[in-house]
């Protein structure tokens, strides 16, 4: 029947939508932990594997912007701010 088969995918759904939060949670704590203790490098390594899901924080893809810009790297922190403003506009 499919009903078990349904019942199966809402729960591997909701078991992945659950990983994704806590992964982002860790994310956006790690990176202001290393943006609070002024280790830039750190700052810019996390949210480079963050990948894109950085793009769907704002306020710690604003925390990489600004450790790229303090480095020397103002393009990347524009078009950095630029994508997370298109993902969430209304954050911006």
């Amino acid at each position: 029947s499919e009903a078990p088969l349904a019942k199966r995918w809402l729960e591997i759904s909701r078991e992945a939508l659950r990983v994704a939060r806590e992964a982002s949670r860790r994310v956006r704590l790690e990176i202001r932990t290393a943006y609070t203790a002024e280790d830039k490098t750190a700052v810019l390594r996390i949210g480079k594997a963050a990948g894109e899901a950085l793009l769907h924080d704002p306020d710690s893809a604003v925390l990489v912007a600004r450790a790229l810009e303090s480095s020397g790297r103002s393009a990347e922190a524009i078009e950095l701010l630029k994508q997370a403003r298109r993902v969430d506009p209304q954050h911006f």
